[in-house]
């Protein structure tokens, strides 16, 4: 057991009033529900899967992760339970009301205290209660905004899980919170913050607290108190050998010691705790380098985007292309107000939007209407923690196409998708090759002329530009926006148009036995997350199960040719030990295209070579022009 919360009230109840307390780890939860191992190894695959994806399918992940804890199963009831394990706590159930709070390992930290995450239930009477009670805390390590906040900070697969503490509550007439250090000033001016009644009313922000600084407070017979709390904070300080805060509570004789926390890196005390509102933006790609700066300290994955998309922003306004609203914005909850929210959604004209929000949050696609949700979401309950965000416009249209420049014909070949831009890139949808030229070509994908003309402008003036790179492009009602480019080698490059419903990804030869996957939806959503590389092979070690597994299978197989249904941009990851592929069907422009023949692995998508191969082992893949 790591819990700080729970080894610090065990430390101070050495010395000082702590309500009776008793606290449930893993073990005893082992006892209490019947199947809580299985549940929890469903629960950490889950996990795996949106650590891979980067929670760009979080809303999802989160439900069925919500959905598993719902089969835990109560094996015992808690009174038969405490009566074994804990015989001198066990008649409060029925005697006296209870707190049951949260006690998670990553609570409380130095570095971190995920204050206001996890969920606690005061006054809980009876064992019924008490039962419900214990399994919505535990549950709440799993609410989005945790599973949110855990990703982001890198900590979701750490194996650890929600410990509890269950306590009598104290019939408080005043209760409240204390710093051993003065959280605007710093100087070492304790400070006490406190309401009538049960502290909870403070901590959540409810009420608003009266305040007493030692250096202000005088002795008063009639509101005795504080005296208590200051000789408390002092004695907990001294015996911490830190700075530290408390949640406490008077019932008009005796103080309780309920939270006793580390205060977090004293060198951002002030920002912490300053109550200030903050709720910044600028545009991304059109800002100039002042007034992006101006932000302060940008994320990478932020800094990222402006670098590669601001050039082709610039040049897509040029051209007289419309440009998506992409903005980074810095905030914190106490900025999230009514006024700032319209003004922010008023910056956006599409149903849907991408929100990334760290390095390993991205790619998040929300309606435009579960924004100020979201935002509350990301931002934990300290109200004044600041937060440096990227929103953009998430325009899937009704066609995604990429368009690429034939260096040897002068021409330029495009391929599109009805699944859209993302679906297309990576490998997940099929794709049908049209010609800018061709007005026939042209008007089957919903285009004309004139469209054609400044899809060829666009990308043979790109080439001048960025060097060679092939331009990825959404239509949405007609209307044609330029995304992103995607560099490749042209020398790589030798298009074959379809022959005999074939499409030829790869030239050259392979010769092996038949690696035939089963893809499912793990392989899809890693396609699409973020995570995934678009211009590099990941690692073995950086892989999930799933994945490992494929390369395993390859490696046993000796350079296999690979057997599957689509181009998935996962399947980069089996590049270094396959010899070739065969899709049933795919994309000569996609991602995983693009790295095949950078690699010299022919590939082929043909459903009729597919479905001859299902019933063989081995196959010879000879791919010339």
């Amino acid at each position: 057991m790591n819990s700080k919360k729970i080894l610090n009230l065990i430390t101070v109840q050495e010395y000082l009033n702590v309500p009776p307390f008793i606290y449930l780890t893993a073990t005893d939860f082992e006892k209490i529900f019947v199947n809580y191992l299985e549940v929890n190894e469903e629960i950490e695959k889950i996990c795996e899967e949106i650590k891979f994806t980067s929670g760009a399918f979080i809303g999802n992940d989160v439900s069925r992760i919500l959905s598993v804890t719902d089969k835990f199963t109560f094996r015992l009831d808690i009174a038969a339970l405490l009566q074994i394990d804990f015989p001198d706590f066990a008649s409060l159930i029925l005697t006296e009301k209870l707190a049951v709070r949260s006690a998670a390992d990553n609570e409380d930290l130095q570095s971190k205290s995920f204050a206001g995450l996890y969920s606690s239930f005061l006054n809980i009477e009876g064992e019924v209660a008490l039962k419900e009670a214990i399994l919505k805390v535990w549950k709440s390590y799993f609410s989005r905004a945790a599973v949110m906040e855990r990703l982001n900070n890198g900590s979701l697969n750490d194996g650890k899980r929600m410990n509890i503490i269950i306590q009598k509550m104290v019939k408080a007439i005043f209760a409240g919170v204390s710093f051993s250090i003065n959280p605007v000033t710093q100087l070492e001016d304790p400070l006490i913050e406190y309401v009538t009644g049960l502290g909870e009313s403070l901590v959540s922000g409810i009420v608003e607290p009266k305040s007493i600084q030692k250096s202000e407070f005088h002795f008063n017979p009639y509101l005795d108190f504080p005296h208590y709390v200051f000789d408390a904070i002092e004695v907990i300080k001294e015996k911490f050998k830190a700075q530290i805060d408390i949640e406490w509570a008077w019932d008009g004789n005796k103080l309780y010691i309920l939270q006793v926390r580390n205060v977090t890196t004293l060198s951002n005390i002030n920002k912490t705790f300053l109550k200030k509102s903050v709720f910044e933006w600028v545009y991304i790609y059109l800002a100039e380098d002042a007034e992006f700066n101006d932000l302060g300290d940008i994320p990478d994955y932020a800094t990222y985007f402006r670098n590669k998309r601001r050039p082709l922003h610039l040049f897509a306004k040029q051209l007289g292309l419309p440009i998506p609203s992409a903005i980074i914005l810095k905030f914190n909850r106490r900025g999230l107000n009514v006024a700032n929210i319209a003004e922010l959604l008023s910056k956006f004209k599409t149903s849907e939007i991408i929100i990334d929000a760290g390095k390993h949050l991205r790619q998040l696609i929300i309606s435009a209407k579960e924004l100020e949700h979201e935002l509350f979401n990301l931002t934990t309950g300290d109200e004044s923690e600041v937060k440096i965000i990227v929103i953009r416009e998430y325009i899937k249209g009704d066609f995604g196409f990429i368009s690429h420049f034939d260096a040897g014909s002068g021409s330029v070949i495009c391929e599109g998708s009805t699944n859209g831009l993302l679906a297309l890139n990576r490998g997940t949808s099929d794709s049908r090759i049209f010609y800018c030229n061709n007005e026939e070509s042209l008007n089957s994908v919903g285009f004309n002329l004139a469209q054609g003309e400044k899809i060829l402008l666009s990308t043979q003036s790109a080439q001048d530009i960025f060097g060679s790179v092939q331009l990825e492009w959404v239509s949405d009602n007609r209307t044609m926006y330029l995304l992103d480019f995607s560099k490749i080698n042209k020398d790589n490059f030798q298009f074959s148009p379809q022959i005999n419903n074939s499409l030829i990804i790869s030239n050259g030869f392979a010769s092996g036995s038949l690696l035939k996957l089963k893809t499912n939806d793990i392989v899809k959503n890693y396609s699409e997350a973020a995570v995934i590389s678009l211009n590099d092979i990941p690692q073995y070690e950086d892989l999930n199960d799933e994945l490992k597994n494929m390369i395993d299978q390859a490696n046993l197989l000796k350079r296999p040719v690979v057997l599957c249904e689509k181009p998935y941009a996962a399947l980069a990851a089996l590049v270094p030990y396959v010899s070739g592929f065969v899709f049933k069907a795919g994309s000569v422009l996609c991602h995983l295209a693009i790295i095949i023949r950078e690699n010299k692995i022919p590939a082929i998508a043909s459903e009729e070579i597919y479905n001859h191969l299902l019933n063989e082992e081995s196959y010879e893949l000879n791919l010339f022009n």
